[in-house]
């Protein structure tokens, strides 16, 4: 079981928000800590990770300044898509 893109966060934080000591077992044994709490929850990666597109989804087409504001991109990410928007991508 591999998190993809966003995961990590939106799981470690879902431990840290109900488990004090989580920030020292994430570093210490991460996977093994997944696995059981995903049990836990009685939930699935799958259903977890659909429930974070969905909510960020949401999020940015209902308030993309927002969004943006607290989700500060790499540098030159957002000029370089807006480049590739108007067709400068070949």
């Amino acid at each position: 079981m591999h998190p993809g893109f966003g995961d990590p966060g939106a799981l470690q934080a879902r431990l840290i928000a109900s488990d004090g000591d989580a920030p020292r077992k994430i570093l210490s044994d991460w996977q093994p800590l997944l696995e059981v709490s995903i049990r836990e929850w009685g939930t699935d990666l799958a259903d977890m990770r659909r429930a974070f597109e969905d909510t960020r989804n949401k999020w940015m087409d209902e308030n993309e300044e927002e969004w943006l504001d607290l989700v500060k991109p790499y540098q030159n990410v957002l000029s370089t898509l807006k480049y590739m928007e108007v067709g400068g991508w070949k």
